[in-house]
């Protein structure tokens, strides 16, 4: 597959990539495996803070914290526009190429380049709706959700980058915690629908494909 090419709006996250990158010039070691890993975190208590943890994670490739975040029920909606046989990736498959692409390894096609770097941004464009009880994916559990639009750019060793731009549905549902003898109500992240192969949005690639590159193979 080739590079993703997209317009100037990618100039900030070209510059942050950089920055990213020399500020780890003469730290990295190509036998490590680059994978983050956190304590768990303290669970978001907002729609928005979902998004932003979301964000840190997938940026900083931090799995433990990516897989907290997710809810056990999550779906990765596939853009119809990438060729695969399944509608969606649920929580063990979405989680196991998330391993695979923050730790710098292969994916599972022959020739597909390690990842080195990610960087994402998410900007609203609606508000926080309920999701509808007939929703045959995320309908049913209180859920919410909102539209934005991403700008995702991922850096691949010694070799181009894929730049992705376009919208994606975020789903978050709300669970109970205890903590201190006291109910808690926090949010997790339900599930993404991905519409970054809209035409006129990317030009070669989409969210959905550059995910699927990464499956491991099984």
């Amino acid at each position: 597959m080739k590079s993703v090419r997209y317009s100037a709006t990618f100039g900030l996250l070209v510059l942050a990539l950089a920055a990213m990158s020399l500020s780890m010039v003469g730290c990295s070691n190509d036998d490590d495996d680059t994978t983050t890993t956190s304590p768990v975190p303290t669970l978001p208590t907002s729609g928005d803070a979902v998004v932003a943890a979301f964000e840190t994670f997938y940026s900083e490739r931090d799995i433990d914290g990516y897989r907290a975040l997710l809810h056990p029920n999550f779906k990765f909606l596939l853009d119809p526009t990438a060729p695969h046989t399944e509608d969606c990736l649920d929580y063990d498959t979405d989680t196991a190429i998330a391993a695979t692409m923050f730790s710098g390894h292969q994916g599972g096609i022959p020739g597909v380049i390690p990842i080195t770097a990610i960087f994402i941004a998410s900007y609203p464009v609606s508000d926080w709706l309920p999701v509808p009880e007939y929703d045959s994916n995320f309908g049913g559990q209180q859920a919410q959700w909102r539209e934005y639009t991403i700008n995702l750019l991922i850096q691949r060793e010694n070799y181009g980058s894929f730049m992705i731009s376009g919208p994606v549905s975020y789903y978050i549902v709300p669970i109970e915690t205890r903590e201190g003898g006291q109910t808690r109500e926090v949010w997790q992240l339900l599930g993404q629908w991905d519409h970054t192969g809209n035409p006129g949005v990317t030009e070669e690639a989409n969210w959905s494909e550059v995910k699927l590159l990464y499956q491991p193979t099984r």
